[in-house]
């Protein structure tokens, strides 16, 4: 998986606003520490991988049009509705912001890499 993310990152052309290059960094630093060590800690490779899905998803959203992300958030509106009235504010935001996050990686192809 991480292999196919860097793969997919190194292709994507982003919005002015996003940065993949601080993701990038970490995917090699966590490939390398892999081909040196393959017997890591799980609990520390589990942090850099999410450390690392964080990153890319922060660039990414950074990266969307406006138009994109409208979208992306009238979607997000839309399938959370039923929700409303027994989730309060905040927790609604946050299923909008998630959706809007799994959304634009899906679109990309960016997978998620974790260890289960």
């Amino acid at each position: 998986m991480i292999a196919s993310l860097k793969e997919k990152l190194a292709a994507l052309r982003p919005g002015p606003d996003a940065c993949f290059e601080h993701p990038l960094r970490k995917v090699e630093e966590v490939r390398e520490l892999l081909a040196g060590a393959p017997e890591q800690d799980l609990g520390h490779l589990r942090t850099r991988l999410r450390e690392i899905d964080d990153l890319v998803s922060t660039a990414l959203i950074q990266g969307l049009g406006a138009a994109d992300r409208a979208a992306y958030e009238a979607e997000a509106h839309r399938a959370i509705e039923r929700h409303r009235g027994r989730l309060d504010a905040e927790a609604l935001e946050d299923a909008v912001a998630r959706f809007t996050v799994h959304r634009a990686r899906e679109r990309e192809g960016l997978p998620r890499v974790s260890i289960v």
